[in-house]
């Protein structure tokens, strides 16, 4: 219980009685008092546990001696300053952020020349889906007040295929919507009227995933492909042969069938639920209407590891297990299949170019870095790219007795940079002695002495560079310099 305390871990889920949906049981309330009464428990951790978990609640002003709330000054922060110029910038600038082009064309084998998007503006466009006009979905769940008129309105929420087609209009473009089915139905009546709009449009914008019936709090998936039959519709309009931009609105990961990954018209967003500025967001992505057609790519990259259909299928997963390094592993860190598309991956409308060398401490004492250029080769797009610096131990460095053992990689830092066209971004990391500390089978955090290397990557697993370092309890230094 310390060690969990020390850890951070500060507040549970208490007390709901133990038959309830969301209970998790109470161990801190269980057992801390014994704990303490022992001399197992120091009670000064219980103390900044409470700071911690408290301290928000003051800052809030929650405990300030007041006649109501209607003295509070947060409590009446008003929407002018909530949706200030400068919050809105911000908003809309992380939602942008947030999309993941994770497939653009060409099946497996994308290329550049293959590419679906961005798709000209001016074209005929058709935006389908279920969710092509929600402004309800788009906003996730746990959220607050969103319109004027009161906390369920959505009149301010603009829908996909409104903004796709103010953006296409703009440049003479025309767009049509028709949702073709629910999220998830066995009802294909909507299909013939989606198709007949798909065989007269140009190219074609699919706003489909998931919704908050199938996955929130309480409601956990048991199936995690597509659902309904969302599958069969994409696999008709793919088949007209045209670009097909399809938009995915999800929390967890979705799967495929790998003949629909495998359609050369195919480019595939991962949007989560993006939120009142998602429409905007992914308007701007899709769509290229600047007169020099080279709009910024500020697609990020994706946070999960993706299972394909089969992968999934074959690891026939446990999850009321949470060994995570229990054959084929889970997550990026042990899994040891072949992922759909891995932690990190993610493509950009420009191609970047990666190089990276062993660096200087840069004082005396501290830790040695790695020095990484990143290249916009693009001569007219500037875009944003992350950097990633993975740690993954050398053979024989982790005893086989060790849990760590079965680790395959792990992401020890990253930075996100912008990157003008024909531009260059330099990105330093200190590799400090924490980066290799794993947890030994007590739990605690250790360094198990021997190589490691820190593999810097952009989310392509095909050009990654590893950096070979020798770490031990007193911190790391470059091995392949000798």
């Amino acid at each position: 219980m310390s060690k969990t305390l020390a850890a951070g871990c500060d507040i549970e889920s208490a007390s709901w009685p133990h038959d309830h949906a969301y209970a998790t049981g109470g161990p801190y309330i269980d057992y801390a008092p014994a704990a303490v009464r022992s001399g197992e428990l120091d009670e000064a951790v219980i103390d900044a546990a409470l700071r911690h978990s408290v301290g928000l609640r003051f800052r809030l002003g929650l405990f300030d001696v007041a006649a109501s709330a209607s003295d509070e000054p947060l409590w009446n922060v008003p929407p002018s300053v909530v949706q200030s110029d400068e919050h809105v910038r911000r908003s809309k600038d992380a939602t942008a952020q947030g999309l993941v082009l994770l497939q653009n064309g060409g099946g497996a084998a994308a290329t550049a020349a293959a590419a679906v998007l961005p798709l000209k503006a001016g074209l005929k466009l058709a935006v389908l889906g279920p969710h092509a006009a929600d402004q309800s979905v788009i906003l996730g769940n746990y959220l607050g007040q969103i319109c004027p008129a009161s906390m369920g309105d959505r009149s301010c929420v603009q829908s996909v295929a409104e903004m796709v087609g103010q953006r296409n209009a703009r440049a003479g473009g025309t767009t049509t919507n028709a949702t073709g089915c629910a999220t998830n139905t066995t009802d294909e009546s909507g299909f013939s009227a989606a198709l007949a709009l798909a065989a007269d449009a140009d190219a074609i914008v699919f706003v489909g995933g998931l919704d908050l019936d199938i996955e929130r709090e309480s409601h956990d998936r048991h199936d995690i492909g597509l659902p309904g039959v969302q599958p069969k519709l994409l696999s008709k309009l793919l088949a007209l042969g045209k670009p097909l931009a399809l938009v995915l609105f999800h929390g967890g990961i979705v799967t495929f069938p790998p003949d629909i990954l495998a359609a050369p018209n195919l480019a595939l967003v991962s949007a989560g639920y993006p939120g009142i500025y998602g429409a905007e967001a992914i308007a701007n992505a899709l769509l290229e209407v600047s007169a020099d057609g080279a709009l910024p790519s500020r697609f990020g990259k994706t946070p999960l590891t993706w299972y394909s259909e089969k992968g999934w299928a074959d690891a026939d997963f446990d999850m009321l297990s949470f060994d995570m390094g229990k054959a084929p592993g889970r997550t990026h860190v042990y899994y040891s299949g072949t992922p759909q598309w891995a932690f990190g991956a993610g493509l950009s409308y420009a191609q970047t170019e990666l190089s990276a060398a062993h660096g200087k401490a840069k004082a005396a004492g501290a830790p040695p870095t790695i020095e990484v250029a990143v290249r916009n080769l693009d001569a007219k797009r500037a875009t944003d790219e992350v950097v990633f610096l993975f740690l993954v131990p050398a053979a024989g460095t982790v005893p086989p007795t060790e849990p760590a053992a079965k680790m395959r990689r792990s992401l020890v830092a990253f930075e996100r940079v912008t990157i003008a066209p024909r531009g260059a971004a330099a990105v330093s990391f200190d590799v400090r002695a924490e980066f290799a500390q794993l947890r030994d089978a007590a739990g605690d955090l250790t360094t198990f002495d021997g190589e490691y290397d820190f593999v810097v990557s952009t989310g392509a697993t095909s050009a990654e560079l590893p950096l070979r370092f020798r770490c031990g309890a007193d911190g790391c230094e470059p091995a392949d310099l000798d």
